[in-house]
């Protein structure tokens, strides 16, 4: 469903004469007229962007509930002792970062 929705967003997207108040243009990069394209206006509500977004949400969630199996059966093998090894290095690195 989520993959329905973003192709519905790219078809009224491309078309570029419907819905959104400031039509996408070519620009001169390619990441520029792929931005341009998928910026969409929130308000006034646009069938764009509840296409896009809801498309992009119920693609996330799907992979969220993907890797939950693979995460529940990880996390069964390690202690406590092991996930403050990991969480104590993760701060230690985010400390290091700064």
């Amino acid at each position: 469903m989520g993959i329905l929705l973003i192709g519905l967003f790219v078809l009224l997207r491309g078309i570029n004469q419907y819905g959104d108040p400031h039509a996408w243009a070519y620009q001169s990069d390619g990441i520029k007229s792929f931005l341009s394209f998928i910026n969409v206006n929130k308000y006034p509500p646009s069938l764009m962007f509840m296409s896009l977004m809801i498309g992009l949400g119920m693609m996330v969630l799907a992979w969220v509930e993907s890797v939950k199996i693979y995460l529940l059966i990880f996390s069964r093998h390690l202690g406590v002792y092991h996930y403050s090894i990991i969480w104590s290095t993760f701060i230690s690195f985010t400390n290091y970062l700064r």
